[in-house]
């Protein structure tokens, strides 16, 4: 067995990986969204403003049989770092996985982490059947279940209808890079994304946001090949930004659309500018890419009211992304 990490510059190394995901995938959560291969290029290949990435793949006989990726924060709450492990299924209980998953953990602790975190997908109640054995390799090697995302999909309306927009407020879209002078003010909001969001038994730093490492990050989405669809809702009085939605398009497969962060600013919830923004927002989205038709999603069990949005919204449950954690 040969162990390499993935490069810009072995392709076909990469079309193995690709092949590697696409079994995984089709053997244990069919249901799910295809994988991405622009995404998944650029993140194994490309450094990221925000990430530190790493992708280490098994080879058996040219083939690639397992993969390991570690993601590290860069900045703030960088002593957190993230797992994510995947073995063939006709390689499975061979001691590839543990072999990976020792040097994955070892790297995590020479890059200063102190906690690793790692999900595997679980089944919801009456949905599609899912294993255990993922979560059975982490509980013996000392990790605990921490938080429950529940993913979600819906179809893309025909019509997404109007929104509500309460009085005080103006909504605003776009797709492509944020308007300059939204900037700043969505900087703000993001910052608190950390903090507002449910993040189980691991508890993260507020992030620090500002205008240039935004333009930084929209640099590197760019190169993912995936086009943004984003809406705000602005205080009129005050003109901050209260409210933020964002789309993700991959143009590699455009019927398939991510839905990412919703966050509304503490002191103005209760006005259903969560389902004000996202509904402006598919109305943007219908517009700028008509292809679209379906909307995935993820939320923490936890997160009541943004559950309660989404099922307005038509969202499903798909399976359980549960995340587990351990000290190193």
């Amino acid at each position: 067995m040969d162990i390499v990490r993935i490069g810009r510059d072995d392709p076909e190394a990469f079309d193995s990986f690709m092949d590697l995901v696409g079994a995984v995938r089709l053997h244990d959560h069919p249901e799910n969204r295809p994988p991405v291969r622009r995404l998944l290029q650029v993140m194994a290949t490309v450094p990221s403003p925000r990430f530190r990435h790493e992708v280490d793949v098994a080879f058996v006989d040219g083939r690639a049989v397992a993969a390991a990726k570690l993601m590290v924060n860069l900045g703030s709450n960088a002593h957190v770092a993230s797992a994510e492990l995947i073995v063939h299924p006709d390689h499975r209980r061979r001691g590839i996985g543990s072999e990976l998953y020792g040097r994955l953990a070892a790297r995590a602790v020479e890059q200063g982490c102190t906690i690793l975190k790692a999900t595997t997908h679980e089944q919801v109640p009456d949905g599609p059947r899912r294993g255990t054995a993922g979560r059975d390799f982490l509980v013996g090697r000392g990790f605990s279940r921490t938080l429950s995302i529940v993913q979600r999909r819906a179809p893309v309306p025909e019509e997404p209808g109007s929104p509500d927009t309460p009085p005080a407020y103006d909504l605003r879209s776009w797709t492509g890079a944020i308007p300059e002078e939204m900037l700043e003010p969505i900087a703000l909001l993001d910052g608190m994304i950390n903090t507002e969001m449910p993040t189980g038994r691991v508890k993260r730093e507020a992030e620090t946001y500002d205008v240039e490492a935004i333009r930084r990050q929209e640099d590197w989405r760019a190169l993912t090949g995936s086009d943004i669809v984003q809406t705000v809702a602005v205080h009129r009085a005050t003109e901050d930004v209260v409210a933020n939605t964002v789309v993700f398009v991959p143009r590699e497969d455009p019927a398939h659309v991510n839905q990412a962060i919703t966050i509304v600013r503490p002191d103005h919830r209760g006005r259903r500018l969560g389902t004000a923004v996202k509904r402006k927002n598919l109305r943007a989205l219908k517009e700028a890419h008509p292809r679209a038709r379906w909307i995935w999603t993820g939320n923490a069990d936890v997160n009541v009211h943004m559950n309660a949005v989404n099922a307005e919204f038509g969202f499903e449950p798909v399976d359980l992304r549960v995340e587990y954690a351990r000290d190193l």
